[in-house]
């Protein structure tokens, strides 16, 4: 894709998040809206984040690629083979306190070991 397109489409990475669970963020949420269609501030809230969601700029190719490769496939940052600027990148070396939030819902976090 890369090869052929240079940069990837904002849409199709929409649409890599939309297929880990096409059902549930392709339909499911148009359905739950009906539920909520006459509270005016949750039907702002949707809009508002449906809004947020589908408006991906592209991506570098390159980059992409190099991601999809380093990070997602091979998964290097966690087994401490990234390097930026010639230093390799060491999780351990972070002294400070971080506060990681994250949803039991997450169709990313689904995926992980």
């Amino acid at each position: 894709m890369v090869d052929t397109l240079g940069n990837i489409p904002g849409d199709f990475l929409n649409w890599e998040f939309l297929m880990l669970k096409p059902f549930q963020l392709g339909v499911q949420k148009y359905i739950d809206l009906l539920d909520n269609i006459y509270f005016e501030s949750k039907l702002i809230n949707f809009l508002r984040m449906e809004k947020w969601l589908f408006d991906s700029p592209d991506q570098a190719g390159e980059a992409y690629r190099l991601f999809m490769k380093d990070f997602s496939q091979g998964n290097k940052l966690i087994q401490g083979q990234v390097e930026i600027g010639n230093k390799r990148v060491d999780l351990g070396n972070i002294r400070i306190p971080i506060l990681n939030i994250y949803a039991e819902q997450d169709p990313l976090l689904q995926h992980l070991p």
